[in-house]
Parts: C-alpha cells; structure tokens; sequence
C-alpha cells in the first residue's frame, strides 16, 4: 500500500474498540471541534458502545471469539464505511493480518516498549519496580507488540497504586491519540501498513485547540504528562 499524506483532506479514523473507551471518548469530544471521520468496531456490549451512541459515531458490534473472522469483519466494515486512514487499537485482544494488512493499524500500548509487552503491561512495570511508566504508539504487525514504533512519552513513578497508574496510563494514550490526530490534520505524517514517516521533531502538537483540549483534561484529571 503507498504512503498515506492526509494534508487537504479530513482525516478518516477508524477504531477498535473495548471495555471503557475512555480514550475513544475524549477523541469523540475532540472530534466536536475538529472536523475528521470516526466510525469504530467493538466486539462486545461495553461502554464504548455507550460512548459511540452519545456522540452519535458509527459502530458496529462484531460479537466474534476467531481472531480471523473478527479481523476480517472489522476490515469489511472499515471498507463499507469508504475506508479510513488508519485504525487505531484500544483493544484487549490481537488482531489479525486481515486487519492490518488493509488498513495502516496502530496500537496504543501502555508501557515503554519493548519493555513489558503483551497484556497487563501496567502489572508488569508494577512488579518489576519500574521507575518510569510510558505508552508507545507503534505499527501493528503479526508480532505481539513489536511493530515499529512511531513515539512514545514517559512519566516518573510517584506511586505504586494501580488508580493513579490507571489515570497516568489514560492520559499518556490521550496525549499519543491527539499528537496523531494533530499529524494526519496537518498533513505531517506518511503511513504505510508497515511503517511511517513523522515530519516533525519531537512529540508536539501544534494546533491550538487540540493542545487546550488536552490541557483542560489534564486539569480535571489533576494530573499532567506535558
């Protein structure tokens, strides 16, 4: 698949989606102000589901165990809805080639890769005494979290209780969707299904609102990544 450059186009974001969907819900919020494509696939009755009603984004619900079949499916429903860019995983499970071999696919992982890799990264930093906690974006490929990473952000430790982990954790991925966002509004980055290219130094976000967007959750979060 040739590289992607979204400049002059509104960017089309797909999403697969389980659980909580806290992260999928602050993209909702953002998407209110910033114009881009949203349509997202869950594979169970979640909240996400609850988020994708309440701001009116297009869903599907694929209630599939097989990882090919969902990842097919998923793929399928990517298409019908005219494509997307890229998809974004805030997803509990692996996915398959069908998926990422259609669609640049993007993980968000919550640990500084390629430390702690695979599932209950945060569990894992935990008993190894980690220093720092972080979130990685990175291409998704048919390795477990060791795809190519595109950026990643980092924060001290100032506790060990998984609420306050859980919270930093969120707000790292928050941070990485919106850079990204920020990226594919500007035009700054080129994607492939096995790579991209970031023109731009360092994890900076140069819209306006998108950066005040970001500052007002941190505030009422009481916690800050940036």
């Amino acid at each position: 698949m040739p590289a992607m450059s979204i400049k002059d186009k509104m960017p089309r974001l797909g999403v697969v989606c389980s659980a909580g969907g806290s992260v999928l819900e602050e993209l909702c919020r953002l998407q209110e102000n910033l114009p881009f494509f949203l349509t997202v696939v869950i594979d169970r009755k979640c909240a996400a589901e609850e988020v994708c009603l309440k701001f009116g984004v297009e869903y599907a619900r694929i209630e599939e165990k097989d990882r090919a079949i969902f990842s097919s499916s998923a793929a399928e429903h990517f298409r019908k809805m005219g494509g997307v860019d890229a998809v974004l995983l805030f997803f509990t499970r692996l996915v398959g080639e069908d998926l990422f071999d259609s669609f640049p696919t993007l993980n968000f992982h919550p640990s500084l890769l390629p430390a702690f890799k695979g599932f209950k990264p945060l569990e894992q930093a935990v008993r190894a005494n980690a220093k720092v906690i972080g979130a990685t974006l990175h291409i998704v490929d048919e390795s477990i979290d060791g795809g190519p990473i595109l950026v990643q952000v980092s924060n001290s430790v100032n506790s060990y209780d998984m609420a306050y982990l859980g919270k930093l954790s969120f707000l790292q991925k928050t941070l990485l969707a919106y850079f990204l966002v920020d990226l594919l509004t500007a035009g700054d980055i080129d994607l492939t299904t096995r790579g991209a290219e970031i023109k731009r130094a360092g994890l900076t976000i140069k819209n306006r609102m998108i950066m005040e967007t970001f500052n007002r959750i941190q505030e009422e979060n009481d916690l800050y990544v940036i």
